[in-house]
């Protein structure tokens, strides 16, 4: 059975958007201006697609976006500048489930997160998106951002990300009982390198599963801009202290200069688990 709202956006004390689907699968957004005491929807397909949209966001009265699941499981963008009464739909190859533009009016920049991982962000309002390495497969469920830079997604199994920097970092725990991990991963020194680097990071002791000291399991990814995994340095368990990992292009003669990310995990399937990404560009 079709039916139910996922989405919901306040511009104003009197003026907001509802976004879900109505009983034949098609997209359904609704328009207050007086408090919700009344609304009107619009139903639209998605380019002849039917489906649920999952999220909503207005930059102003006219002008809004709407994050969508498609029937085939496809995602889908739609963006109206006529207050909903029509609507232009750009196809993503995962379903979305939130969308987030962080400043009205002048809202050109915006994130929409989904299915295994996926981080988008436009920078021209809506004609162009942009995917973004989030070093996760978990399904994110929404996105919120204080500002253009300071943002968090929430996602399945308790994970929670958080940008201070418009994305080009982020960092997140699985947070089961509300206790946050000390880990530390450090900027890779030098940066830009060629050809190597250094990558520093702390384990605490006090911040594993059960807090008995063991350690825990950690890896350390190397990603392309692509989200590709280009080496993995650590792999293993490791017990509480600091270490070093060195990455080195000698061994891939196929990577070309550009920006690359470092990814550092780290505790167990069974508690919480911290992850840490950061940016390094390589200059050959």
């Amino acid at each position: 059975m079709g039916g139910g709202f996922w989405g919901a956006d306040m511009i104003s004390p009197q003026i907001g958007f509802i976004a879900g689907e109505n009983t034949i699968f098609k997209p359904l957004v609704g328009k207050t201006t007086d408090s919700g005491q009344t609304w009107d929807f619009v139903a639209f397909y998605l380019n002849n697609n039917e489906g649920r949209a999952t999220g909503v966001d207005f930059t102003d009265e006219f002008v809004g976006f709407v994050s969508s699941r498609v029937w085939d499981g496809r995602g889908a963008i739609s963006k109206t500048t006529d207050a909903g009464i029509n609507w232009q739909t750009t196809f993503i190859n995962n379903s979305l489930w939130g969308i987030d533009f962080p400043i009205s009016n002048t809202g050109q920049i915006g994130y929409a997160v989904g299915d295994i991982g996926k981080i988008l962000k436009t920078y021209d309002a809506g004609e162009n998106w942009h995917e973004q390495v989030s070093s996760t497969s978990e399904k994110l469920n929404k996105v919120y951002f204080l500002d253009i830079d300071n943002g968090f997604v929430a996602g399945d199994n308790g994970l929670i990300l958080k940008t201070t920097n418009g994305g080009e970092s982020v960092t997140g725990t699985y947070d089961n009982n509300s206790t946050a991990f000390n880990f530390i991963l450090s900027q890779n020194y030098p940066n830009p390198f060629n050809p190597s680097t250094k990558i520093k990071f702390t384990i605490p002791q006090s911040s594993l599963p059960g807090r008995d000291g063991r350690g825990g399991f950690v890896t350390l990814r190397i990603y392309d801009v692509l989200g590709n995994e280009v080496a993995t340095l650590v792999n293993e368990e490791k017990p509480p202290g600091t270490y070093e990992a060195e990455f080195s292009t000698d061994q891939y003669n196929n990577l070309s200069s550009g920006v690359y990310f470092y990814q550092l995990k780290a505790g167990s399937p069974q508690g919480q688990v911290f992850i840490e990404t950061k940016k390094m560009v390589l200059m050959r």
